[in-house]
């Protein structure tokens, strides 16, 4: 696999997201907080291309590892304590990092 051309991380579609202050409302359920995590699959698989390690990607796809991303932040969003955008987009990024990090770890196991 190769790496995209672009450097630039895909941003969110902001049409696609709900009102903003439902993150701060706390009024994802459903289909509409599936629709919001995947409005984020740009950004996330972006950041998954520039984090995974070219001899790894052979192995891992950035895709499969956003797809586990997306589905752990669907499935502890009870546990998210944030109250915007922003940290509602720190949150997930920080799954990625740890899934990277769990498929890098098991590389080299």
């Amino acid at each position: 696999m190769s790496r995209p051309d672009s450097e630039v991380i895909p941003q969110p579609i902001a049409d696609a997201l709900p009102e903003k202050d439902a993150v701060s409302q706390r009024q994802f359920l459903g289909t509409e907080l599936g629709e919001v995590l995947q409005a984020y699959r740009p950004y996330l698989l972006g950041v998954a291309w520039q984090m995974l390690p070219q001899g790894l990607l052979g192995k891992v796809a950035p895709s499969d590892v956003v797809q586990e991303t997306l589905l752990r932040g669907y499935r502890e969003f009870p546990e998210f304590t944030g109250n915007d955008w922003a940290e509602l987009v720190a949150w997930l990024r920080q799954i990625l990092v740890n899934q990277v990090s769990d498929q890098i770890g098991r590389a080299h196991v």
